[in-house]
């Protein structure tokens, strides 16, 4: 091995040289060697010792590992890249210290186990691994904290994002195992079959986990997938309380959110969304376990293609009769949306959609519902839920798809802004002839929520529905919140902002919008951040962050006179003012009786009627206000820009305020 001999317990990292970022191993170096291109190492483990944290190992042609290499435990995070990394003459290999394994070759022997022991680790697609083994993000015996697997590449045996473990062997991980599952991994397999190997666990071999959550996209392939672990027998078990499974891409034979053998979990929560990729068969709980899923599932359908078969809960081998009678004790809701391809395509039997386990009568401690999430969802699926072969329509003789089927026959199809004072935000939505009736649009803003009922709402030519809430110029970073009901039955929430479609307008190539156009939105956004400032709202995020537009001075010229014609009996005109409050609008204040005045609202005295909700490109125009005793007229003629300039130039405005009155200003320009 180049000179001298390494053991984990005998070396001391600081008898070497400082800690190199780019450290080179070569069949033909030296341990004694500095590492550098000319001059390289021979093993890994001096590799590992001289390299610096995020530093990278770079094989110049190839590196062997005897058969009693240990991996140099360290934090140290280090890329290995190169030519090939030859661990075949190891059965167990243990990955000690954070590493990403890039554009290189990686030697392993068949069915041999590598253990990352919760260090971050990650397998680049760029890699080409020799050999067929099994890879766990935890440990082989005992706890860790946390696992970190990233597997893109290779063709691999079984893939844990937790522990090993076995008989008479627990394990634990306290925290989440986190697995990703992604690039061309597997793939020369076949998909489409109960394959023996090829398969992979979010969970662990044997032992407890507090949280899993597995991605799986790409190109990848995968004979199954499990929310949990493996386990051969009663005595062999995998508990999560927690089992997230996310499908982006890829090719899977069966999905399970649950375990393959061994008891159930307890007191468990799956969550299982497919926004794309193509699965045969999918199930929300347990394939071959031993015991019933104690816990909730939830499984959405965003996206992707199911060929055959979607189970909300376990599945039992059925040979026109049931085996086993496995089930969730619990609620499982399945939620369709329009995006959603359900095939019914394979040629086998047990084409169907039910939301409760594969079992015949359903359990009645398993409480199902399916959600069509969307009106694309409800004209696909409406007539298609249940079985669609006559084989399983037979078997299931009769089981309705779930005990509550929710119809959510809208679609929300787009959204925009109305720019005037009070900026709007226009939702357009699409409503089912069947389902309008008992539609409600839950629309929050800053924990304020108003119902606009579907019929209540206004309709547009193409026949959308328009919903519109109306913001203050403050509130254009604020979240806006909208849901639809149907029944009382929520719908999905979406959450939008003002200057997130400010910032569509902005930076539109397409021609859209004009330049006229977002200079106006500029403006507006300038406008927006100088009324945060000015009433201090949601300071931590502006409306006018990153937008460089100059702001127009006031003339004094912008003023006009104020006119006062006419005289009613016992009121006299005090005088006007600009509010900015919620809404900007201009107050006019007089003395006297209010006595029949429609809108009078008295205050210190006296009494005021309000024009309210004026748009900034409106300030310039004049306000005629006329109050009178039920015979004579008192009219004022009145301009807000008035106000807005002598505010701007009068000494002692705050320069809050003057900010906030030029911006405005600018905007009404």
């Amino acid at each position: 091995y180049g000179g001298i001999t390494l053991a984990e317990t005998q070396i001391d990292p600081l008898t070497w040289a400082d800690a190199q970022n780019n450290i080179y191993v070569s069949i033909s170096g030296d341990d004694n060697n500095a590492g550098t291109e000319n001059a390289p190492v021979a093993s890994l483990e001096a590799a590992l010792i001289r390299v610096a944290d995020g530093g990278t190992i770079t094989i110049v042609d190839s590196c062997t590992a005897p058969a009693d290499f240990s991996w140099y435990k360290t934090d140290k995070a280090v890329t290995i890249t190169g030519g090939t990394l030859d661990l075949s003459a190891l059965t167990t290999i243990n990955v000690n210290s954070p590493v990403t394994f890039k554009n290189m070759t990686l030697k392993v022997a068949d069915n041999a186990e590598i253990f990352c022991n919760g260090h971050t680790t990650k397998i680049n697609s760029d890699v080409t691994v020799d050999g067929v083994a099994l890879i766990f993000g935890g440990v082989s015996t005992g706890t860790v904290a946390s696992t970190d697997l990233t597997v893109l590449a290779g063709t691999w045996y079984s893939i844990y994002g937790g522990n090993g473990g076995g008989a008479g062997n627990n394990t634990t991980v306290t925290g989440e195992a986190k697995l990703v599952v992604g690039g061309n991994v597997n793939p020369d397999i076949s998909a489409v079959d109960h394959n023996e190997q090829n398969y992979i666990f979010a969970g662990s071999r044997r032992g407890s986990l507090a949280k899993t959550n597995v991605v799986f996209e790409g190109n990848a392939k995968a004979a199954k997938l499990f929310g949990g672990g493996s386990g051969r027998d009663s005595a062999d078990w995998c508990d999560v309380k927690n089992a997230n499974i996310t499908i982006n891409g890829g090719q899977i034979y069966g999905v399970y959110g649950g375990n393959i053998y061994g008891p159930g979990v307890y007191d468990c929560t799956i969550n299982i969304t497919v926004n794309g990729g193509v699965i045969d068969q999918l199930f929300g709980g347990h394939e071959w376990a031993h015991d019933n899923l104690d816990g909730d599932v939830n499984i959405y359908l965003k996206g992707g293609t199911v060929n055959r078969r979607v189970y909300g809960g376990c599945y039992n081998q059925c040979d026109f009769t049931f085996d086993t009678d496995r089930h969730v004790i619990g609620n499982i809701n399945v939620y369709v949306y329009g995006n959603f391809n359900m095939a019914y395509n394979s040629t086998s039997q047990d084409r169907s959609l039910y939301a409760h386990s594969r079992y015949n009568p359903p359990a009645e401690d398993e409480n199902t519902a399916i959600y069509l999430m969307d009106l694309d969802a409800c004209t696909k699926y409406a007539d298609k839920l249940g079985a669609q072969d006559s084989t399983m329509a037979s078997i299931m003789n009769g089981a309705t798809p779930a005990d509550n089927i929710y119809y959510l026959g809208y679609a929300h199809r787009k959204w925009n802004v109305s720019l005037n004072n009070n900026v709007a935000a226009n939702f357009y939505v699409e409503i089912g002839d069947n389902y309008a009736e008992s539609a409600v649009m839950h629309i929050t803003v800053a924990g304020k929520t108003v119902e606009i009922a579907a019929k209540d709402a206004e309709k547009a030519e193409n026949g959308y529905y328009v919903f519109t809430v109306e913001l203050a110029a403050a509130q254009m970073t604020e979240e806006v919140t909208m849901q639809m009901f149907i029944d009382g039955v929520a719908g999905e929430a979406k959450t939008y902002t003002i200057r997130q479609y400010a910032d569509y307008i902005l930076t539109d190539d397409n021609g859209e919008f004009t330049d006229a156009d977002k200079e106006m939105v500029q403006y507006m956004l300038v406008y927006g951040g100088a009324a945060q400032s000015y009433f201090g709202y949601n300071t931590g995020l502006m409306a006018s962050e990153n937008v460089d537009v100059t702001m127009e001075e006031i003339p004094v010229s912008a003023e006009t006179e104020m006119s006062v014609t006419g005289k009613a009996d016992g009121i006299n005109f005090y005088g006007a003012s600009l509010v900015f409050e919620n809404k900007v609008a201009v107050r006019f204040y007089f003395t006297g009786s209010s006595e029949g005045i429609e809108g009078a609202v008295a205050k210190a005295g006296m009494f005021y009627v309000e024009v309210a909700d004026i748009n900034p490109q409106d300030l310039a125009e004049v306000l005629n206000m006329v109050v009178t005793d039920g015979v004579n007229n008192l009219e004022v003629s009145y301009s807000p820009v008035t106000y807005i300039s002598r505010m701007y130039h009068k000494s002692g405005t705050s320069e809050q305020l003057k900010a906030m009155v030029k911006a405005m200003y600018g905007y009404h320009l």
